[in-house]
């Protein structure tokens, strides 16, 4: 099921700003401090072998008990996919202390958010249902579908992480080349892929970088006029405003 709108709740953490804000908008930090590597134990699920009815060596589907079986074993396989995203998340990696969005030679990039944030992205269950798609063809589709808004957080809660910010961090977990990230850089239609895109090459790219995979997008023209009535708070007029924003400011929306 898709998100519905969460909670109003105090906005908390250090990256939100104060009360003041419409509801759904906060300053999340994607500057150049320090960050740190959590070493944590890398653990193996193993699925357990399916024990099919007792009638049937293959699972029947006109068969109640082959169905029940069918629906655990895939009720398992959705937790064990959900377990090694987390564990490949939490994988310890060395930071060049330089750059926080520096990874070690030849591994892969630092998604910079606050740990906060990355808890609750991980515990959303917007972002679980994302898990099953593994291409950015899809993920582009995903977004055309259901995505209105560039906000960080749900219209109305300061706590459920947006449709466009899981979108973000499951393109971050998920392997694709430069020629697959242009489908959501060059979006024809979509302005929340593109965004989307542009948002994780600024989390995740390298400083010296950053201005080279983005500078042909600062003269930008296309509008946000359909994100207009449901964005929370003001737009950028154009997608190069945006961008220009995303590479002189420390704060997202801040």
């Amino acid at each position: 099921s898709r998100p519905g709108k969460g909670d109003e709740g105090s906005r908390v953490g250090g990256d939100a700003k104060g009360s003041g804000s419409a509801p759904g908008r906060v300053s999340v930090d994607i500057g150049n401090g320090a960050a740190k590597a959590h070493e944590a134990p890398e653990e193996k699920v193993e699925p357990e072998k399916p024990r099919w009815c007792h009638l049937h060596k293959k699972p029947n589907k006109n068969c109640k008990i082959c169905q029940r079986i069918s629906e655990q074993v895939a009720a398992q396989q959705s937790k064990i996919e959900s377990a090694k995203a987390d564990a490949s998340l939490d994988k310890p990696v060395k930071i060049d202390s330089s750059s926080t969005s520096s990874s070690s030679s030849g591994g892969k990039p630092i998604f910079q958010c606050n740990a906060m944030l990355k808890d609750q992205i991980l515990k959303s269950s917007y972002f679980k249902s994302l898990l099953k798609l593994n291409t950015v063809d899809a993920l582009a589709e995903e977004i055309s579908g259901f995505c209105d808004s560039i906000d960080i957080y749900q219209a109305g809660s300061a706590t459920s992480p947006s449709v466009f910010l899981c979108c973000v961090f499951r393109l971050f977990t998920l392997e694709h080349s430069e020629e697959e990230l242009s489908i959501l850089l060059d979006h024809p239609r979509s302005v929340c892929a593109r965004c989307v895109g542009f948002l994780y090459l600024r989390f995740a790219e390298k400083p010296e970088q950053l201005w080279e995979a983005l500078e042909e997008y600062v003269l930008d023209d296309m509008d946000f006029q359909a994100l207009h009535g449901k964005q929370q708070g003001p737009l950028p007029a154009t997608v190069g405003e945006y961008v220009e924003s995303l590479l002189i400011k420390e704060k997202y929306f801040g």
